[in-house]
């Protein structure tokens, strides 16, 4: 059903294959939600157009309807929802090293683990949730591909067999039991006894395939190797007996040199003695996959083709040539060197003031020199106080409750010399799990492209160019998930007590997003729409003139414009 999203996979080649599906989901749907199948809307496929679903339709009195010819718009999330299971199954398949033969098992699992998986139109439960009303339980889900060892029943296996079989983990069966394929017998197996490798599985075997590329090689079906398979692996080392300090880094006459053969005349004892491998997939792929002989180094090519410059390094090379002309030539803007001099000892003053201010990386260093920190941050707690960020509530159990910090920065003019201290409270956001305390982090950022085009508009009509700047700017983002992060000075008689932002403060992972969604919602108010190109490029009329803007450069035609949106910003902020 499109309300909860919750996808049932069913995989059919023939018409009475899809009819027969189609009818589990009508008893079933209609068992779980009460209400009656009343349209169902399919292609015009030999597969659903047939007199057997005619019959059925009008039995049932449901209206079966059709799409236009290759017009798969028409039934688009049907058609997104296969294109995202398939994605979903071809990077499984290739992340677990499986071949394409596996295909139907990975569609299964895609399917099952999406119902589990909450969607950006419902953030606040899942599928199966929305389908069921109860809240899934995801503690059994396992890595696809992972190794898996299924544990033989005592009746089915004599008293020196192994109690278990190394599989591979393919899906799930309902009533928590896990879909394992041997790979030595080909066969499906299905179990609730599994103890699973998560941590050396597919993603970090190295066996069969090039380094750092993870491969599984599925092994034929007989049964175990004959000694004939087994290789043999000589070492022959230096004289030295045992290895020395110096041998952790070996130079080239202290490397070992190990040789691979397959001697025909290997014994059972000398396959004991070298050992065989407990895990299945790494002897069937040293049977298969011989190790080649290493080649030698190759030098390096060095490319002979020409190099094409970019369009920035052909802006800078015309002009290093036009100032050395102008230079050549005498020209003032070429030869006046005082702009260079001012520049160099600017740079050496606020390099001197820098060098003698220490600036705090912790609270406590800060604390070291009260006189200079603790105004900044009792303004910082003042306006936090003033913009209501946080009530002070106690947290529910299991609540993940966030750290918080002090940043410390002095401020400069012109002249490299401080002219104020400023201490800013930032959360660690980092430890904001997604899902549960937050969702949306995307925020819009003009181009330079568009900020050089207002510019120029200002240039061409002889219009005022403002820019703004707004004080704490994502402190009047108004925060939509609930966050809990620990008091950074805790009052007295609440100690118990955590805050709950109501405002987006700095270093919460939606900051961002918050204060541009509060910062688009005024500009609309005011009655500015945005840039179908830029987003954050906004245009209005004022009086039959149209004035263009960005998120913080105005350029409006007159002066009493300026003042009235001014005040407008002010009421909002």
């Amino acid at each position: 059903m499109q309300e909860s999203e919750k996808v049932i996979g069913t995989f059919a080649d023939a018409a009475d294959t899809t009819l027969s599906a189609v009818k589990h989901f009508k008893q079933q749907a209609e068992a779980v939600t009460g209400r009656r199948l009343k349209v169902v809307r399919t292609d015009q496929g030999s597969e659903f157009r047939n007199e057997k679903w005619a019959e059925f339709c009008a039995a049932e009195g449901i209206t079966h309807e059709f799409t236009a010819p290759y017009t798969h718009q028409q039934v688009g999330v049907a058609e997104r929802g296969h294109r995202t299971i398939l994605e979903r199954a071809r990077c499984m398949l290739k992340d677990a090293g499986l071949p394409g033969e596996f295909w139907v098992e990975a569609v299964s699992t895609a399917c099952y683990l999406k119902n589990l998986t909450s969607t950006h139109r419902h953030p606040e439960k899942t599928p199966l949730e929305a389908w069921t009303g109860r809240r899934p339980d995801v503690a059994h889900l396992r890595p696809f591909g992972c190794t898996a060892y299924m544990r033989v029943p005592d009746e089915t296996r004599q008293k020196l067999d192994p109690k278990s079989v190394a599989c591979i983990m393919l899906g799930y069966f309902p009533g928590r039991m896990y879909r394992l394929w041997d790979p030595v017998s080909r066969r499906t197996h299905q179990s609730r006894d599994v103890i699973f490798d998560e941590g050396d599985c597919h993603r970090i075997r190295r066996v069969g395939g090039e380094q750092g590329i993870p491969t599984t090689t599925i092994p034929p079906t007989r049964a175990s190797p004959t000694p004939h398979d087994t290789e043999q692996i000589s070492i022959s080392s230096s004289s030295r007996a045992s290895p020395t300090p110096h041998d952790i880094d070996p130079t080239p006459h202290d490397i070992e040199q190990v040789s691979f053969s397959s001697s025909p005349s290997s014994t059972s004892g000398d396959t004991n003695n070298t050992g065989q491998s407990p895990n299945p997939f790494l002897s069937s792929t040293l049977d298969s996959n011989p190790i080649p002989e290493p080649k030698p180094p190759t030098s390096t090519r060095c490319s002979t083709r020409a190099r094409n410059l970019s369009r920035r390094q052909h802006e800078t090379n015309e002009y290093l040539q036009r100032e050395a002309a102008a230079n050549r030539a005498g020209d003032a803007w070429a030869t006046d060197t005082s702009r260079e001099l001012d520049l160099e000892a600017s740079s050496a003053l606020v390099a001197a003031v820098r060098e003698d201010l220490t600036v705090p990386r912790t609270y406590s260093e800060a604390m070291k020199c009260p006189e200079v920190w603790l105004p900044s941050m009792r303004k910082e707690m003042d306006k936090m106080a003033e913009n209501e960020v946080w009530e002070l509530v106690r947290p529910p159990p299991g609540a993940n409750i966030v750290d918080s910090k002090w940043h410390y920065a002095p401020k400069f003019d012109s002249e490299g010399e401080i002219v104020s201290y400023k201490s800013r409270l930032v959360a660690k956001g980092f430890t904001q799990v997604y899902g549960v305390d937050y969702f949306e982090t995307f925020t819009s950022v003009v181009r330079f492209n568009s900020l050089r085009l207002i510019l120029a508009i200002a240039v061409s009509y002889d219009l005022e160019l403002w820019q703004i700047d707004f004080e704490s700017a994502f402190l009047n983002g108004k925060m939509k998930e609930v966050v809990y992060m620990r008091q950074p000075v805790v009052v007295e008689g609440k100690e118990d007590h955590v805050c709950r932002l109501l405002r987006s403060l700095y270093g919460t992972m939606q900051a961002g997003h918050t204060w541009w969604h509060e910062l688009d919602k005024t500009y609309t108010d005011l009655g500015y729409i945005r840039s179908r190109v830029d987003e954050s490029v906004r245009s209005r009329r004022m009086g039959g003139d149209k004035t263009p803007m960005t998120s913080r450069v105005l350029p409006p035609p007159r002066q009493e414009q300026l003042v009235t949106i001014f005040t407008l910003l002010l009421i909002f902020f």
